[in-house]
C-alpha cells in the first residue's frame, strides 16, 4: 500500500475547540495570584513596637542578654520597614545601647568593641531624633571614658540639666578621675573648675573636689598652696563622710611630709588612719603614706609592717607596686643597719619580686623608672662596699625590668662597670694570693678564661652604652665608653672587636 502524505500545514491556527484549556488555565492563575495578594495584604504586620517594648521590660528586669536576643533576632529584621515609626526606631537603638551597657557591667565585659557599639547605637538613636535622658547619658559617658574619648565625654556632661544635677556631678567626677589617671592634666584642671562652679554640689562632693584639687597642686609642686587650701576648707566639711575626710587628712599629711614637717605629717596621717575603713584602696594608700613618713623618721621596723600589709592584702590597689618598692627599699636599709633583722639577700629577693610584679602588671614607664633608679642606688651602695655579687644582682634585675634591647643607658653602664670590676677582682685576688702583682698571662688557665669572659662582657656593655649615647649631647661620655669597650675587648682577647672600637674612637675625636 502506497504511503500517504500528510498535507496538513503545521502553521495552521488551532480551533477554539482545541484551545479551550488556555482560558481556564489563565483564570486559575489569576485567581491564585489574587488570593496570594489578598493574603499578603490582609496578613498582620509584625508587632515591632511590641518586640521593642518586650526588650525594654527585660532590660528593666536585669536580663540584658535576653533583651538583646529579642532585639537582634526578632526586631532588627523589620526595623527598617516603612511601616515602623520613627519613635520605635529610636527606642530600638536606645534599647540596644542599654542592653549592651547592662551586659558589659553585669558580665564584666569591658572590651573596646562593646563600648564602641554602645556609643554607635546611642548615636543612631540620636540621629533618629531621640533625646538622651540622664541615665542614657551616664551610660554613654561611661563608654566614652572607656574609649578614652574624653573631650566627647566632657561635651555630653555639659548638657546634663540641673534636674539631673546628681548625675552631672557624678559623671564629671568620673571624667576627672579618668583624666588624671591618663595624665590629661589640662582637661582635669578644666573639669575641676567646672565642678567647682556647679551650684548643686553637696558637702560630700565639695570635699571630693578639694581632695582632687589638692592632689593636682601636689603633683605640680604647689605644696604650700595645697596646705593652705586644705586648712581653709576642712572646718567647713565636718559633715562629710569619714572616708572622704580621711582622704583630706591624708592629703594634708602628704603635703606636710613634702615640707619636711614630719611630726605634723605623722599626726595628720594618724587621723586619716582612724577615719578610713580597712579593705579599701584608700586605706592601702594611707598605710603606704604612713610607712613612707616612718621611713623618714627612721622608724624602719614600723614602716616595714605597713608596707608588708599593703603588699599582702591589697594586691589590686594602685598602692601595691609603690608599697612593694618601698618595702624592698626599707629592707635594704634594715639589712645595713641591723643584719640580724634582714639580710642583703632578703633585699635582693624583695626587689626581684617588685620587678616581677611590675612586668606582670605592665607597669607605667614612670613606675619602671622609679624601680630602676632605686635598683641603681642599691647597685652603687654594694659596689662602694666591694659587694660585687650583690651589685651584679641589682644590675641584672634592672636589666630584666626592661630587657637588654630596651634597657636605659644607666643600666647598661652599670652592667659594664660590674663586669669590669669582677674581672679586676679575679686578677686582684690572684695577685694577693701570689704575693705579687700579676697580669692575665700569669693566671692559671681556668681563672684567666673566667677573667677574659668578664672583660669581654664588659666590652659588650660599654659598646651598648656608647650606642645608647650616640647622637646625644654627651659626646665625651660616648667617646669614653667607646674607648673603654676597646680596652675591655683587648683585655679579653677580642682583637677584632678591640680594633674596631679603637678605630671608632679615633674617628670620634678627630
Amino acid at each position: 500500500m502506497a504511503e500517504q502524505i500528510d498535507n496538513r500545514d503545521p502553521r495552521r491556527h488551532r480551533s477554539w475547540r482545541e484551545l479551550w484549556q488556555l482560558p481556564t488555565l489563565l483564570a486559575a492563575v489569576a485567581l491564585l495570584l489574587g488570593g496570594v495578594a489578598t493574603t499578603v495584604m490582609t496578613r498582620p504586620r509584625p508587632d515591632v513596637e511590641g518586640m521593642v517594648a518586650r526588650a525594654e521590660a527585660l532590660i528593666e528586669s536585669s536580663r540584658p542578654d535576653e533583651a538583646l536576643g529579642v532585639l537582634n533576632d526578632r526586631a532588627r529584621a523589620y526595623i527598617g520597614e516603612p511601616y515602623v515609626s520613627i519613635e520605635v526606631r529610636q527606642r530600638f537603638h536606645a534599647a540596644r545601647a542599654r542592653a549592651i551597657s547592662a551586659g558589659v557591667i553585669q558580665r564584666d565585659l569591658e572590651g573596646t568593641a562593646n563600648h564602641e557599639r554602645i556609643a554607635e547605637e546611642y548615636n543612631r538613636a540620636e540621629d533618629a531624633g531621640f533625646k538622651l535622658a540622664a541615665p542614657d547619658l551616664a551610660r554613654l559617658v561611661r563608654s566614652l571614658l572607656s574609649l578614652e574619648r574624653y573631650d566627647e565625654a566632657a561635651q555630653r556632661i555639659a548638657i546634663v540639666e540641673d534636674s539631673a544635677s546628681g548625675d552631672r556631678i557624678g559623671l564629671r567626677r568620673q571624667l576627672i578621675d579618668a583624666a588624671m589617671r591618663a595624665g590629661q592634666n589640662e582637661l582635669a584642671d578644666e573639669q575641676l573648675i567646672e565642678l567647682d562652679a556647679d551650684p548643686m554640689l553637696s558637702v560630700e562632693d565639695r570635699a571630693w573636689l578639694v581632695a582632687r584639687q589638692s592632689e593636682r597642686r601636689l603633683d605640680d609642686g604647689y605644696t604650700e598652696e595645697a596646705i593652705a587650701r586644705l586648712l581653709r576648707v576642712m572646718p567647713r566639711i565636718t559633715t562629710a563622710s569619714e572616708p572622704i575626710r580621711g582622704e583630706l587628712f591624708m592629703m594634708l599629711g602628704v603635703a606636710y611630709a613634702r615640707t619636711d614637717a614630719l611630726g605634723e605629717a605623722s599626726k595628720q596621717l594618724d587621723r586619716a588612719h582612724e577615719l578610713v575603713e580597712p579593705g579599701s584602696d584608700l586605706y592601702a594608700q594611707v598605710l603606704l603614706e604612713r610607712g613612707l613618713v616612718k621611713v623618714e623618721l627612721s622608724e624602719n621596723a614600723s614602716a616595714r609592717e605597713h608596707f608588708e600589709t599593703v603588699v599582702a592584702s591589697y594586691a589590686s590597689s594602685p598602692s601595691f607596686l609603690p608599697a612593694a618598692l618601698a618595702l624592698a627599699e626599707v629592707i635594704s636599709v634594715i639589712a645595713r643597719e641591723d643584719p640580724s633583722a634582714a639580710s642583703t639577700s632578703d633585699a635582693i629577693e624583695a626587689y626581684s619580686r617588685v620587678a616581677d610584679e611590675a612586668l606582670h602588671a605592665a607597669a607605667s614607664e614612670d613606675m619602671l623608672q622609679r624601680i630602676t633608679l632605686s635598683l641603681l642606688q642599691r647597685f652603687e651602695e654594694q659596689v662602694t662596699r666591694d659587694e660585687l655579687d650583690a651589685g651584679a644582682q641589682y644590675a641584672q634585675i634592672a636589666e630584666d625590668l626592661w630587657g637588654l634591647q630596651g634597657a636605659p643607658a644607666e643600666v647598661l653602664y652599670a652592667q659594664a662597670r660590674i663586669s669590669r670590676a669582677r674581672a679586676d677582682q679575679l686578677l686582684a685576688d690572684a695577685s694577693r694570693e701570689a704575693g705579687r702583682s700579676l697580669d692575665l698571662g700569669d693566671l692559671d688557665p681556668s681563672t684567666r678564661v673566667q677573667a677574659q669572659r668578664w672583660y669581654m662582657r664588659a666590652g659588650d656593655y660599654y659598646r651598648r652604652h656608647a650606642d645608647a649615647l650616640a647622637g646625644g649631647d654627651d659626646d665625651a661620655a660616648y667617646a669614653r665608653s667607646v674607648w673603654d669597650s676597646a680596652a675591655m675587648f683587648d683585655a679579653g682577647g677580642g682583637t677584632s672587636e678591640a680594633i674596631a672600637a679603637y678605630t671608632e674612637f679615633a674617628g670620634s675625636i678627630s
